[in-house]
């Protein structure tokens, strides 16, 4: 069992999965990828596990992951769902130059992240942010104990620790701050003063859908848990294979009251998938994934 890390969060993923396995049942698939975010760095055993299950193994190789134990591409950003009689119809985006168009389809899968500017469509949000993560890179540092993450409970609220290359380590500290163990100060404060610092904010949101007619909520747009449990890539890939193996045997989507109904199950059975353990601490894994 392996685990893997990309400069990426595993929203930013999440769609580019779905379109391989959706294409590979002959349909087609339009994407808006998200931009770039502290998050998605840390992926668990069982994430590695439904790679595998669907067959993309190949994502974590010759690119540097460290394993730790326990189309064509044009960035936007989606603005709004498009609605007709109560039935989603598909997106409005704007693309990185600014220009706004649209896309249209049966079955619009939302995953936008923990930031989601849609779910409000689809749901009923109640974001709690307790705190926030500060991230540095530690360079040509070595944890206490090798192939493995470490959370520190410093005074007072802990600071998480796990390597993302040979020579690097991520280090996150959670706002407003808290003291660093001894042999941790050294490459922290030269990672300050290096100055390439990001903060990212914990949230948490239970999962409170409203089935709605041509759309679909996944991942942390849906749910979200705190980002100490590391487990946000495992549950995006989850999502996919539960997902996927719902639409297999559909072959048609135009009837969108049907499908929404057959959808709803989806989303009690996501609950019963066994990553949804991983808040158990990880035994083997590592962290890193890199883009498809």
């Amino acid at each position: 069992m392996l685990q893997y890390w990309q400069n990426t969060n595993a929203n930013a993923l999440l769609p580019w999965i779905v379109r391989r396995i959706v294409c590979g049942y002959k349909k087609k698939a339009f994407i808006v990828p998200a931009p770039d975010r502290i998050v998605g760095e840390y992926l668990l055993p069982g994430g590695y596990l439904k790679l595998l299950e669907l067959g993309l193994e190949e994502c974590v190789e010759n690119i540097d992951a460290q394993r730790v134990f326990g189309v064509k591409l044009e960035q936007g950003t989606v603005t709004t769902l498009l609605e007709e009689k109560g039935i989603i119809k598909g997106v409005q985006y704007k693309t990185k130059s600014g220009e706004e168009l649209k896309a249209c389809a049966p079955l619009t899968i939302v995953c936008d992240g923990c930031f989601s500017n849609l779910r409000r469509t689809l749901c009923n949000p109640n974001v709690d942010v307790p705190s926030y993560f500060v991230g540095l890179i530690l360079e040509n540092f070595q944890l206490p104990h090798a192939n493995y993450g470490h959370v520190f409970l410093a005074d007072p609220l802990p600071l998480v620790f796990y390597p993302i290359s040979s020579t690097e380590v991520r280090c996150l500290a959670d706002a407003p701050g808290q003291r660093v163990p001894p042999e941790i100060h050294d490459p922290f404060i030269a990672a300050v003063d290096k100055g390439n610092i990001r903060t990212m904010s914990n949230r948490s949101m239970p999962a409170a859908p409203h089935p709605t007619r041509g759309a679909l909520l996944m991942s942390d747009a849906f749910n979200m848990r705190n980002a100490l449990t590391g487990g946000g890539m495992t549950l995006a890939l989850s999502d996919v294979v539960v997902l996927c193996n719902f639409l297999k045997p559909l072959h048609n989507f135009n009837d969108a009251s049907t499908l929404c109904k057959y959808l709803e199950s989806l989303y009690t059975l996501r609950k019963s998938a066994p990553e949804m353990e991983f808040l158990e601490p990880p035994r083997l894994g590592t962290t890193k994934l890199k883009q498809l």
